[in-house]
Formats: structure tokens, C-alpha cells, sequence
């Protein structure tokens, strides 16, 4: 059994010698890394933790190892940081959750992804530290794309290309609910805090419309205002529903 090393909580403690070890679960052949070269590349894109671009050197050359690699460090703290992350780190409860939901997708890569004909990046490395609060995913370097724009939003026909995609992932689960609670317990259902959720669904509502309100459409509007009130009914309905592997997805991210 390897011994495992301390998950890098920054760039630049993705060493040589920590890629070399994290690299041998993909390649167990594969050279000793000899030098890391990293750039940020998830800066102001909305991003709540820390996303870098790794570059790499082997001490002997060889083709079937990749050169470059997407680190992603969730519970990183960026040095521009959101109102959102500054909430997590001063609750204790809200910390936890956010771990919790960041650890969820180390599970998403072993587990789900890979039987998931959604085209997305491979994962060569990806671990959490319940203890130390850490998470670390290696994953593949997707030169021909480039990133979503939290903040920006995207076109319509981007929207549209997303939504086909996630229309194939959702069909691949579609009638299969019995793995949400036999192959993955770990995902979060619906459930839970009902009463807590609307009331900062209704605390929300005013603050959002009076910034975006002129944007949307008088009907959604309406729609948003009626759910102040019947958010938590919404939400217990949902959970009394099947979900599929999809639905839960969404919702641990939510």
C-alpha cells in the first residue's frame, strides 16, 4: 500500500516529488517528475477556490504521459476572494457543508464519471482530507476548450450545447433511482431544512430583483415572488419524488 503524502493545499505544494506519487496511480510506470512549472488560470471567473495549470518535466521522456494538467484545489482560498467564501471560512457549519460539498466531487470522478458518456475531463488524481479539510483534483488539461464564465454568463448557443450534454447524462440515469441509495449514499437528496432554505430564498428575492429584475421576464418575476412563500411545500414535494443520479448531482452542488 502506498503511503500517502499530504494533499497539496496550493500550487506550489504540487511538488515534483507529490506529482511523481500522485501520477502513479494512473501511470505506475511512468518517469519521476523532475520539474513543475504552474500559472493560475481561474481567476476572475467566479471561482470559489483555486484552479492552476501545472507544466511538467520527466526525468526520461515519454509519449503516453501528459505534459500538462488542471489542478484544482476547491477549499483554497483565492487572493481576491468572493462574499460567498468569506461566509464559509467565519461559520463553522457553513464551512463543513462547503467541504462536504467539495468532497463530493473527489466521489463524482471515481464513481460516477466514468460511466457517464458526458464528454469531461479525465481525472488522473483525486483525493480529500476529512481531517485537514483538503481536496485535490488532478485532472486532465483540455487545451481546445475554454472555461465557463461564472460572473459573464455564456451565449444562448453555449447554453444550448451544455444542455445536450447534460440531456445525455440524464438519460443515462433516467429510471435507475434505486443507485442513488444502493451505488452512491453519498449524494444529498432534496431533504432537510426546509424552513431554513426558504426563508433565505425570501431574504434573496428582493436583493435579486431589485439588481436583475429590469433583465427578467415579468413572468418569471412573478414566479419568483410566489415561491417566497412556498419554497419549503417545493422542496418537500421534490423529495417525495424519485430522483435520478442527475437531479441528485445538481443538488449537491446547490
Amino acid at each position: 500500500m502506498r503511503r500517502s503524502p499530504p494533499l497539496p493545499t496550493a500550487p506550489a505544494e504540487a511538488t515534483p516529488e507529490w506529482l511523481t506519487w500522485a501520477l502513479r496511480e494512473q501511470f505506475p510506470d511512468a518517469p519521476p517528475v523532475a520539474v513543475v512549472d504552474w500559472e493560475l488560470i481561474g481567476q476572475g471567473y467566479g471561482l470559489t477556490g483555486v484552479v492552476a495549470r501545472l507544466s511538467v518535466e520527466y526525468a526520461q521522456a515519454i509519449a503516453r504521459v501528459p505534459r500538462t494538467f488542471i489542478l484544482k484545489l476547491p477549499m483554497a482560498s483565492p487572493e481576491s476572494m468572493s462574499l460567498y467564501r468569506a461566509i464559509q471560512i467565519r461559520d463553522e457549519a457553513a464551512a463543513r457543508q462547503f467541504y462536504e460539498r467539495c468532497a463530493r466531487e473527489v466521489r463524482f470522478y471515481r464513481e460516477i464519471a466514468l460511466e457517464s458518456p458526458v464528454i469531461a475531463p479525465k481525472a488522473y488524481f483525486a483525493a480529500s482530507d476529512d481531517e485537514e479539510r483538503s481536496v485535490v483534483l488532478l485532472l486532465e488539461d483540455l487545451v481546445a476548450g475554454r472555461p465557463g464564465d461564472v460572473l459573464a454568463g455564456c451565449a444562448v448557443a453555449e447554453a444550448r450545447d451544455v444542455l445536450q450534454l447534460l440531456s445525455r447524462f440524464h438519460a443515462r440515469w433516467w429510471g435507475r433511482t434505486e443507485t442513488s441509495a444502493t451505488r452512491f449514499p453519498w449524494l444529498p437528496g432534496w431533504g432537510g431544512g426546509y424552513a431554513a432554505r426558504q426563508k433565505r430564498y425570501d431574504d434573496q428575492v428582493p436583493r435579486f430583483l431589485e439588481r436583475w429584475g429590469a433583465l427578467i421576464p415579468p413572468e418569471i418575476v412573478a414566479i419568483a415572488q410566489r415561491l417566497r412563500s412556498r419554497y419549503a411545500a417545493l422542496l418537500e414535494a421534490l423529495d417525495a419524488l424519485p430522483s435520478t443520479i442527475f437531479t441528485l448531482i445538481c443538488t449537491s452542488i446547490i
